[in-house]
């Protein structure tokens, strides 16, 4: 094997790696965009809860 063959060989990896890392990075990517979303979604619900609660107080009382 030629050193220019260790050198594609090596490249060819240094890509292999480069994919699996940006791989990695999207999906960490995505997963903190849906806990975003649970944040939002539970804080909407809590708020959905309170003016829930507010109204049921003002019928009932």
């Amino acid at each position: 094997m030629t050193i220019k063959d260790k050198l594609i060989e090596k490249i060819n990896a240094l890509e292999k790696q480069e994919m699996l890392l940006n791989e990695a990075y999207n999906y960490l990517s995505y997963l903190e965009s849906q806990e975003e979303d649970d944040v939002f979604i539970q804080a909407s619900e809590k708020s959905l809860k309170k003016v829930w609660d507010n109204t049921e107080d003002d019928i009932y009382n």
